[in-house]
């Protein structure tokens, strides 16, 4: 997350050099494996599957449906950080997108 909001308002740790700390000590690959690692474990997934667990232990309540999808949603922010994508360019695909859908819903209720 610090890479990915990070707006280098401070010197001693822009986005540069913890892209360099991530790259060479870690490995993008590895970072990106682990974030992964995250989101297939058992109690990720059961957390995932509804916003009012039951559970036969507290332990198994470790996480809850909204810090999943939190972090679902950062994951892939992060991670096209980390690769370098712009994410304004992925907004606009987006925009364009919605724009395509809204269009067609129009055209289909000037058809009926």
């Amino acid at each position: 997350l610090c890479l990915k909001y990070n707006d280098n308002s401070c010197l001693q740790y822009p986005k540069t050099t913890l892209l360099h700390l991530i790259t060479h000590r870690v490995g993008k690959e590895n970072y990106c494996e682990l974030l992964d690692s995250a989101s297939v474990n058992p109690l990720f997934t059961l957390a995932t599957k509804s916003p009012h667990p039951t559970s036969a232990s507290v332990e198994e309540l470790f996480l809850d449906f909204s810090f999943t999808k939190f972090f679902k949603k950062q994951q892939d922010a992060v991670t096209r950080a980390l690769e370098g994508e712009d994410e304004t360019e992925t907004e606009n695909t987006i925009d364009s997108h919605d724009e395509i859908v809204a269009g067609y819903k129009n055209l289909i209720l000037e058809q009926d």
